[in-house]
């Protein structure tokens, strides 16, 4: 009787174990179908006004400005100390 149980036990712990790596796996095709939905959806809402397209392109003007400051004064401490 104990024998059988166990078996039982087994089995369902087994079972048990391949529905939680198949829920891990539709959860993350879900968040893949979200985000891919949430991009179109902003890129649409984007070409639809331009008002909002000019501020997005400012605003991503000015961080690719910033990051190139950033990276050239990297450069330019990183130079210093070498020389």
């Amino acid at each position: 009787m104990n024998l059988q149980i166990q078996r039982q036990a087994d089995a369902t712990s087994v079972l048990r174990e391949k529905l939680q790596k198949q829920q891990m796996r539709f959860k993350h095709r879900s968040i893949r179908i979200d985000e891919e939905w949430l991009k179109t959806s902003f890129q649409d809402v984007l070409l639809s006004n331009p008002d909002l397209t000019s501020w997005y392109d400012t605003r991503r003007r000015i961080r690719q400005q910033t990051l190139n400051r950033s990276h050239e004064q990297r450069w330019t401490r990183s130079r210093g100390l070498a020389a």
